[in-house]
């Protein structure tokens, strides 16, 4: 099933979406799913939907947002897309968020703008390359760039605040 078909059986039929893709390799580049849920309630003022995306192994996190979101305007599509499916769903995106994941560098390839999130990895060494509409947001954190897999300490993620991307999300809007 083509993209658009699973958007539109999802119940958006038209207009402007976002996609999320909230998990990552390691747990700690992933952005709390709260800072997620707060962000598309911003988002999703106007027409605009969110559309979670990821892996089938994010599936709990896709529940966690839309737990705690208030808006009604957001789709999920994690697990439910091929990696082709994937890169048109992203290349049809107005802005495309997410931490340092393997479809973050999909919406780099595809020039489209972004917003990433850095907590323990580092931009100059892992990109997103290549394009000028990209805004990554790093921690305040003091630890940032520490690439800790596992940290006791974690909240490097946290520290970048839904208002802080909702502020670069703002820059980029048509």
């Amino acid at each position: 099933m083509a993209v658009k078909e699973k958007l539109s059986a999802a119940g958006m039929n038209a207009g402007k979406y976002v996609v999320f893709v909230p998990g990552a390799r390691w747990e700690t580049k992933e952005w709390p799913p709260g800072h997620y849920a707060a962000l598309a309630d911003k988002i999703t003022t106007d027409d605009t939907c969110v559309v979670l995306a990821g892996g089938p192994d994010e599936r709990e996190k896709a529940g966690l947002i839309e737990a705690t979101a208030e808006t009604d305007k957001i789709i999920d599509l994690i697990g439910k897309t091929s990696l082709r499916e994937l890169a048109a769903l992203i290349s049809g995106c107005e802005v495309f968020i997410s931490g340092d994941t393997g479809p973050l560098h999909f919406a780099a390839a595809l020039k489209k703008p972004l917003i990433a999130m850095y907590g323990p990895t580092k931009a100059d060494r892992t990109g997103p390359y290549g394009n000028d509409k990209a805004t990554v947001i790093t921690t305040p954190a003091s630890c940032a760039g520490c690439l800790k897999k596992h940290c006791g300490d974690w909240h490097c993620m946290y520290d970048i605040t839904p208002d802080m991307a909702y502020e670069e999300y703002l820059k980029m809007r048509p």
